[in-house]
């Protein structure tokens, strides 16, 4: 189950990896970057500030919910690799969700 707030966050998410064409996140850090732009954007501005290359607020506790709702709809993969986790765009799977919430 996720909660409204969260499945907002997935859905502007999904919104935005495809007016972007966003097809890959190289790192964790960097989806979650993405996701807390989008749940929390005045920690934007506070983590440029204090020159932060990982998110403010915990990426786990805070923007899993939303990005395995992302993986559970087949929208991100994620791929593990010897050094980082990296999660691709299937760009098909997200041009139907976005597709379909537009309806919804």
């Amino acid at each position: 189950m996720i909660y409204s707030k969260n499945l907002n966050v997935a859905k502007t998410a999904a919104k935005q990896i495809s007016e972007k064409r966003i097809i890959r996140f190289k790192t964790q850090n960097a989806l979650y970057i993405f996701m807390e732009d989008i749940k929390n954007p005045f920690l934007k501005n506070y983590r440029e500030r204090n020159k932060m290359k990982t998110p403010a607020y915990t990426g786990y506790q805070n923007y899993d919910p939303s990005i395995n709702y992302l993986i559970e709809k087949g929208i991100l993969k994620r791929n593990r690799g010897s050094y980082r986790v990296v999660y691709e765009v299937n760009k098909e799977n997200l041009s139907n969700f976005c597709k379909q919430t537009k309806t919804n």
